[in-house]
């Protein structure tokens, strides 16, 4: 499985998720690169610490993903306005590229979903300000794909609805009312809209789930198979210990050589705690 791919591999459709062997179709120069985890945890925790000075409690969904409140930290400067937040935008970017020699992306705007909307789309080294008062014209000109949260199987529907961007998603609310359910129109209308949420999560929220995956060869003798099982279940396991969590439903989904997905449940009164 593709964990990543770079913007040359990108341009021929290559992303993450993909399987090699479709990726290899797509794109037949393709050089595949032994994946360095522990090295990307290491550059990420780094990162983090330098990003720490603007917000002590920056969000990290993702070892290449860092999320900042930096009102209070503009405050303080005396910055808070449209030459403070650039500033301190290109500042995180700079500070960056001279301790890890790495480039990022930066968006800012008045809430997660449109920072991440702004930092995603002119990828790889880019700088992008959303201000308050140009909301509506970006977000009725948005593609809907570029809303966080959208996959392929979402965009498909819009299309057939006729809808290719978040303004024609709300003209055709009431479409969206009658094809998805209840939460999911929310969310979409609400994401359409550029509504997000303004502060971190709370760490101390009950987690809903939690799950372990793994991408490996496919594997052809009964041995392997079970190996494979109990190195899965010792990771869970040792998941659930650690932050201290008990479940009472456990499913387990698999996928097959030819990628076909099966997902097997079981409920229980109490499995790990």
């Amino acid at each position: 499985m593709i964990l990543t791919a770079n913007y040359l591999a990108r341009a021929y459709g290559v992303k993450s998720g993909l399987p090699g062997f479709i990726a290899r179709e797509l794109c037949p120069e393709l050089v595949f690169v032994q994946p360095n985890l522990s090295k990307y945890k290491s550059e990420s925790l780094k990162i983090g610490e330098l990003l720490k000075k603007f917000d002590p409690n920056l969000g990290v969904p993702s070892s290449d993903e860092f999320v900042l409140d930096v009102t209070e930290f503009l405050r303080k400067l005396g910055q808070e306005n449209d030459i403070g937040r650039m500033y301190i935008g290109s500042r995180i970017r700079s500070l960056i590229l001279s301790k890890t020699g790495l480039k990022a992306s930066c968006g800012i705007a008045c809430n997660r979903l449109l920072a991440k909307v702004c930092a995603d789309l002119n990828k790889p080294d880019t700088l992008t300000y959303l201000k308050s008062n140009e909301i509506n014209r970006f977000m009725d000109d948005l593609p809907v794909g570029k809303l966080p949260g959208i996959g392929k199987v979402n965009e498909m529907i819009f299309r057939g609805l006729g809808i290719s961007t978040c303004g024609g998603l709300l003209l055709n609310a009431t479409s969206i009312y009658a094809t998805f359910s209840k939460g999911s129109f929310d969310f979409l209308v609400k994401s359409a809209l550029g509504i997000g949420k303004v502060a971190h999560d709370r760490v101390d929220l009950l987690k809903k789930s939690i799950s372990v995956c793994l991408s490996f060869p496919a594997l052809h003798s009964r041995e392997n198979i079970e190996a494979k099982l109990a190195e899965l279940v010792s990771e869970f396991v040792h998941k659930c210990k650690t932050e201290k969590l008990e479940g009472r439903t456990l499913t387990f989904e698999f996928k097959s050589s030819k990628f076909v997905t099966t997902q097997r449940s079981v409920t229980k009164k109490c499995f790990v705690g």
